[in-house]
């Protein structure tokens, strides 16, 4: 993960079974967020609670995708695989963490 610019990052996630690598995400003040994603193994998806986030990520491909988190959403939100990927499929979760400047916990988004 990287910031490029102010509130502008770039996240590249591996997923495998059965984890998230990185497992936790911490953005501070995002404005835009550009995710890369891609499978060691199987099928997996990516879905980030409470927000529009769900993507399928196939073996062999990188998923890219463009994500704005609202502005007044800050805190913890749950990042899990929806796409069954094995025995250890309900191991699969991290999460990402939005820190706002002067801001308190409002949940997802």
């Amino acid at each position: 993960m990287r910031e490029v610019g102010p509130g502008i990052y770039e996240v590249t996630i591996e997923a495998r079974q059965f984890a998230w690598i990185p497992r936790e995400i911490v953005l501070r003040d995002p404005v835009r967020v550009t995710f890369r994603v891609y499978s060691t193994d199987v099928v997996h998806g990516l879905h980030i609670a409470g927000t529009s986030v769900n993507v399928m990520v196939f073996p062999g491909y990188v998923a890219e995708f463009v994500w704005e988190p609202p502005k007044g959403v800050s805190g913890e939100t749950l990042m899990i695989c929806h796409e069954y990927c094995g025995i250890g499929h309900q191991l699969m979760w991290g999460k990402v963490v939005i820190e706002r400047s002067g801001a308190t916990l409002s949940g997802g988004g």
